[in-house]
């Protein structure tokens, strides 16, 4: 016994551990090894005589029967241990997205070769059927342990014998049996276990090429029963699996065995991988291909389960075993990788009942538990590949296989998954796959199949090649041999099948179990049976023929030309092309009318089967012969009537045809519906807004494609009738006004058009010119205004529109009366202050100061003193304010200011009302004394006192009067007005304001309280509609830098 050391460095380990830092930080644990190692010397050598001659003097029994009914070796397996199943969550299941559900397109071809007998035995279960090929010869070996040689081109036996007997003296033929093809060493390898009590291994190496000839026969102790063992061949040694108790891995002295040397050794390793029950690991198996260079590990290959529970996962676990021989030989296992795969539940019955037959409850044994026979390795440029299988299960009624190509990197060592898959293309249940990978990277697995119902235990195939889409088995499942029974009265079945490549590179050779028997215990039989995967080379190819419409055919004439694809795949893809170009879509058919004479049609097939040759592919060539054709065309007109037009207004339509033929027909729509007319002609009063006419004619010529043709549309437009209305205001002067002063009338219209024009009239006499504004100083007293509008608006009725009437009151020019004092001894007005206003003066009976004037503002107060020149005492100041600017000092509230007697100076303040009118007015002051011929009037004559006129400047409340620009007014100036329109006026409490420049406005009661404000601006439209005042007289006052102005409103409800 040797304790051989391995490296416990964390950080190393780490490196090579694959899948997720999950598993990374649990491997320690779970994969965990002793690596405790032996070294066994064998413990028996011969050479035995040529097997040919050991053969034909002791010839084999095949008819024997064997009383043991079932292998022991079940014994030695323990039954699966999952924790969890699909039932606990679909993590324990198998991952949809790996499961390959629709069975493969790719045709086998011819790849069925050889389809053989294999041997079979009575008496015994199962028959564990084991081959290889070599240059020449195939050798099948089964239980018991008879093992058959066949020329390889005919499949003759040339030889039968047991394994047993190639020792001296003879050994049982306990089973288990495998044999091999070493192919660089270009010898046969056959070995089998001997019994459970004394856990020999029997191994026997032929000694040349010829495997009827004699062969090196060692024996070795292990130190468990080595039951179901694997093997494989490495550049270093025969490797070696098996299930023991205390998992271990023997590798064999391979080239002291090749030179037949008596005391070659085996060293086998103590190791720990995850497992649930039965196992067995896989190590690498170079025996079909080159050798892996020198020092190489050799990789042993197992899987994990997260059903097992434990912080497992569903993951592919490499063990890489190094072995050194010498004077002491010594070995070490490490784990190398754990590389995750897609979610795959591998648990099975704990009997071993996973697979059914038609026609009973019997079920077979699904070989759970292990990877199925054989890893193969082989090398490529820059990487190596392993090929691995095990049966999952996919549902309570049904199992399958997954598989998996791994590839190592040759410079750095480190494996990693290249593809997986699990084959489920229908219901029925696969198992005891066996796979390998031919010289060109194609793939061949071989398998059994069966369901419950109809399909009993048969063998079958599938494969893949390079450039087929990875993780999928594309080949089309090709039928070896059809199972014609079940197997009744025990479940075992295989436990193993095997697949060799053949040294041509391309030729799979396998043996299996099926039940090639009647329904009962016998029905087990064995194949032999070789095949090939067709290589990446199927030739693509398309054709196309005309399916509809005729050739030749007319002009605009449909046809359909269909493309039948050879090799296209499930989802080809079509370039259809008219002389080269292309044309229609991606679609087998392409359908079209508007071919031209002598056009040639063909169609490029794009092929999605992988490794096609010639794709894309072009088809044959369709010339087509096409008539000459004419396209019907019609146009229509409106050729009476108007469009726009009024409601009611009549239209005819004319139809114009081209290549309609001699008897056109004709058939007109409104808005897509036939009015039944089908004349060249359709008239019409009663259309409507935004109808549609159009018309369809058909053609009466021959060839005429298509025989009709629709018109341009027309679209009606109706204008509605509108009633057309005008108001006229006074926008500037007064009413009533003074003789000779200008006053200006504005007219609105409603429904005038883009260009109405105007006819003033005073009374019946037309006044003016075509303006919406009419101007003038020559009104008398009763004058009648008004004015009339025609409109050209689109459908007036009527056109013309006569205003309001406005009534003038025409008074005479203003005319003040005269006032003043006959003496100025006792007092005078010695000066006047208000506003901008200073006025200091000497002693005069009367004063004309007109021309001073000062700004206020209706509702606002503003100072006003008068200081009184003598000493006298008895003064009393009387101001009036001629709001109305008729003339006259005597209206209501034009008596402003009486002052009490005393000798001043006399302070008020001035406020004007709301009925002020916007403008100059006259403000007029009397001082007169309280004792001797008083006169508080505005007109007159005092004894003693004086008179003095002033202008008061009077703006809205609120508001300036002087106009707001750059250049301010001179205090002697009058401020402009600006045009204003209140219509209509009286009203009942809704009325509109309507300005022609931009500015603030201001509604005031008669007592000149503000009631609200707004502004016009050109976004409004210079324009305020006024719905809230209730009943009264009301002033609109408006300012801006043009002017001010002020309106009077009446609204009586």
């Amino acid at each position: 016994m040797h304790e051989i050391s391995f490296n416990k460095n964390p950080q190393v380990q780490m490196k090579n551990i694959f899948i997720s830092m999950v598993l990374l930080c649990s491997s320690f644990a779970l994969f965990a090894q002793d690596n405790t190692t032996g070294v066994i010397t064998a413990s028996e050598f011969h050479v035995t005589r040529p097997l040919r001659e050991i053969f034909a003097e002791n010839p084999v029994d095949e008819n024997k029967i064997y009383t043991e009914k079932e292998s022991h070796d079940r014994e030695n397996r323990i039954g699966p241990k999952y924790q969890f199943t699909a039932a606990d969550g679909p993590q324990y299941g198998n991952d949809i997205n790996s499961i390959q559900a629709k069975m493969g397109e790719v045709p086998s071809g011819n790849g069925m070769k050889v389809n053989v007998p294999g041997q079979t035995a009575s008496g015994f279960r199962p028959y564990d059927p084991s081959g290889a090929v070599g240059p020449n010869h195939y050798i099948q070996i089964i239980n018991a342990t008879t093992f058959k040689v066949y020329d390889k081109t005919t499949m003759t036996v040339i030889l039968t014998g047991t394994l047993g007997n190639l020792w001296t003296p003879a050994v049982g033929n306990n089973g288990d049996p495998i044999v091999m093809y070493d192919k660089a060493a270009d010898r046969w390898f056959m070995a089998q276990f001997g019994t459970s009590s004394d856990k020999k291994i029997y191994i026997a190496i032929s000694t040349t090429n010829d495997p009827t000839g004699s062969y090196y026969t060692y024996t070795y102790v292990s130190p468990l029963f080595p039951d179901y063992l694997k093997f494989g061949v490495w550049s270093n040694g025969y490797y070696m699996t098996s299930n023991q108790s205390t998992q271990k891995v023997f590798c064999f002295e391979r080239d002291a065995m090749i030179a037949g040397t008596p005391g070659a050794r085996s060293l086998y390793v103590n190791y720990s991988p995850p497992k649930a029950g039965f196992f067995v690991p896989l190590p690498g198996d170079a025996a079909d291909g080159s050798l892996p260079p020198a020092g190489a590990p050799c990789p042993i290959f197992s899987y994990s389960d997260n059903g097992w529970g434990a912080g497992y996962v569903d993951a592919m676990n490499i063990y890489n075993m190094n072995v050194t021989w010498g004077a002491t030989p010594t070995g070490s296992i490490t784990l190398a990788s754990n590389i995750g795969l897609s979610a795959f539940d591998a648990s099975y019955d704990a009997q071993w009942n996973d697979c059914p037959q038609p026609g009973t409850t019997q079920k077979l044994d699904g070989i759970g538990g292990v990877c199925m026979y054989r890893a193969q390795w082989k090398s490529w440029s820059g990487y190596n590949t392993i090929l691995l299988n095990w049966g999952v299960k996919i549902s309570t009624t049904q199992r399958s296989f997954k598989w998996c190509e791994l590839r190592q990197n040759q410079s750095t060592g480190v494996w990693s998954l290249y593809q997986e898959g699990t084959y489920v293309p229908d219901a029925d249940t696969r198992w005891m796959g066996t796979m390998a990978m031919d010289n060109n990277g194609s793939i061949g697995i071989s398998y059994m199949k069966s369901n419950a119902s109809s399909t009993y235990p048969g063998l079958y195939y599938t494969g893949r090649r390079s450039c087929d889409p990875l993780g999928t088995l594309p080949v089309t499942e090709t039928l070896v041999i059809a199972g014609t029974g079940s197997q009744t009265g025990i479940n075992r079945d295989g436990d193993y099948s095997q697949t060799t490549l053949d040294p041509d590179g391309v030729t799979f050779w396998s043996t299996s179990e099926y039940m090639g028997g009647a329904t009962g215990s016998s029905a087990a039989r064995t194949r032999i049976f070789s095949y090939t995967i067709p290589g990446c080379s199927l030739v693509a190819g398309v054709s196309i023929a005309q399916t509809a419409g005729t050739n030749p055919t007319c002009s605009g004439s449909s046809v359909t030309f269909t493309a039948t694809p050879v090799n296209g795949g499930t989802t080809p893809s079509y370039q259809w092309q008219v002389d080269g170009v292309n044309a229609g879509t991606n679609s087998p058919t392409f359908t079209t009318n508007s071919l031209t004479n002598g056009q040639v049609i063909t169609c490029i097939m794009t092929s999605n089967l992988g490794g096609v040759t010639g794709n894309p592919a072009t088809s044959n060539s369709i010339v087509m012969t096409i008539n000459t054709a004419v396209t019907p065309a019609v146009s229509i007109a409106l050729t009476a009537g108007s469009n726009p037009s009024c409601a009611g207004d009549a239209k005819t339509f004319t139809a114009t045809p081209t290549n309609g033929g001699a008897t056109p027909s004709y058939d007109w729509r409104i808005d897509g519906i036939s009015t039944g007319t089908t004349a060249a002609n359709y008239s019409n009063s009663g259309l409507t807004n935004g109808q549609t006419v159009n018309c369809i004619m058909a053609s009466s010529l021959s060839c005429a494609s298509p025989v009709t043709a629709s018109s341009n549309n027309i679209v009606i437009s109706i204008t509605s009738s509108v009633t057309p209305s005008v108001s006229i205001a006074i926008t500037s002067g007064t009413n009533p006004t003074p003789s000779g002063a200008s006053v200006t009338f504005t007219a609105t219209p409603t429904n005038g058009g883009s260009s109405p024009s105007y006819q003033w009239k005073i009374g019946t006499t037309n006044v003016g010119t075509n303006s919406p504004t009419y101007t003038t100083t020559a009104l008398v007293n009763g004058d009648v205004v008004s004015c009339v509008m025609t409109s050209n608006a689109p459908c007036a009725s009527p056109l013309t529109a006569t205003s309001n009437s406005i009534t003038m009151t025409v008074t005479g020019a203003i005319t003040y009366c005269t006032a003043s004092s006959t003496n100025t001894s006792h007092q005078y007005i010695k000066k006047v202050v208000m506003g901008s206003i200073s006025n200091s003066s000497g002693a005069t009976t009367y004063s004309n100061f007109t021309s001073l004037s000062t700004n206020v503002t209706v509702g606002t107060g503003t100072s006003i003193t008068v200081t009184r020149g003598r000493t006298y005492s008895t003064n009393i100041v009387v101001i009036f304010c001629d709001w109305n600017n008729n003339g006259s000092f005597t209206d209501a509230g034009e008596t402003v200011y009486t002052s009490a007697v005393g000798s001043g100076p006399f302070t008020t303040s001035i406020v004007p009302p709301a009925s002020a009118i916007t403008g100059t007015v006259r403000m007029r002051i009397r001082l007169t004394d309280s004792n001797t011929g008083v006169n508080i009037t505005p007109c007159g004559t005092s004894t003693y006192g004086e008179v003095e006129d002033y202008s008061l400047n009077i703006g809205a409340h609120g508001l300036s009067i002087t106009p707001q620009d750059d250049a301010q007014q001179s205090s002697s100036s009058i401020p402009p007005t600006i045009m204003l329109s209140v219509y209509p006026n009286p009203n009942t409490g809704a009325f509109t304001v309507k300005g022609e420049k931009a500015g603030e406005y201001y509604i005031m009661d008669e007592s000149g309280h503000l009631m609200s404000s707004f502004k016009l601006t050109e976004a409004n439209n210079f324009t305020q509609v006024i719905n809230s005042l209730g009943n009264g007289i009301f002033i609109i006052v408006g300012q801006n830098k043009y002017g001010i102005t002020k309106q009077k409103v009446i609204v009586a409800k």
